[in-house]
Order: structure tokens, then sequence, then C-alpha cells
């Protein structure tokens, strides 16, 4: 199994057990990822210490369960897509998301992800500015 593969088991248990290290390990220092909500990590943004700032911002907000249903592997490239639900500020909801990460030598180096349905995320992007 490649780095990329293991990628949504490290971001799943990133995101609902708050143990970030592995998937920081697992990426190169100037880590590149995309995040289509408008707030402190819309767009491109660059470096593991940013993604590990990005886990720690999204726990203070969310509790979900990621479940997974499709996985495509391309070479350097895997994609996950999974469906998101829990609570989000206090808030229940339920959403789809793809993630596309790239690998090289071993390291996770970047990823964007979409995401289906962003309302939730609006409303925790509006919570972030005040």
């Amino acid at each position: 199994m490649t780095i990329g593969e293991e990628a949504f088991a490290l971001f799943k248990r990133a995101v609902e057990t708050g143990e970030y290290q592995p998937m920081l390990d697992a990426m190169v220092e100037d880590y590149k990822f995309v995040y289509p909500v408008p707030g402190s990590f819309h767009g491109e943004n660059r470096g593991r210490d940013v993604f590990a700032n990005y886990l720690q911002t999204t726990a203070a907000n969310l509790r979900p369960t990621l479940e997974l249903y499709r996985t495509t592997h391309l070479g350097n490239i895997t994609i996950f897509e999974f469906n998101v639900s829990g609570t989000l500020n206090e808030q229940s909801f339920q959403t789809s998301v793809a993630q596309v990460y790239e690998e090289k030598d071993g390291f996770l180096i970047g990823h964007q992800e979409y995401i289906g349905d962003l309302a939730p995320f609006m409303a925790m992007a509006d919570k972030s500015k005040s």
C-alpha cells in the first residue's frame, strides 16, 4: 500500500480523534493543500505547519464521522470519496467530500478538497471571522 492509499485513514484518524502527528509525518515540509471554503484557509495553502493549524482549527468546530465509499488510484494520485456527518458548531450536518492526494518518494506532497454542500462550512467560516 502506498502513502497515497493510506492518506484517507490518516486524515480520518486526525479529524475524528485529534491524532494529527501520523498524518503530518507522512507529508513533505512544503505540503500544498487547496481548501474550497471561504475563510482562513480558503484557496491554496502551503506548509505542513499550516495544515496542522487547519486541523486544529477544524477540530475546534467539527465533530465528524467519515464513511469512505470510493477510492481511485491513478499512478501517484489517489482520490477518496466519502460522506461526512456529525456536528459543526453544534449543528447537525451531512455532506459528501472528495479529496485528491498526490504523493512522491513515499510522502504526501499535497491534496485538493471538493465539498458537495458548502452551506454548513460557510457557517464555520463566518464564525471564524468574528
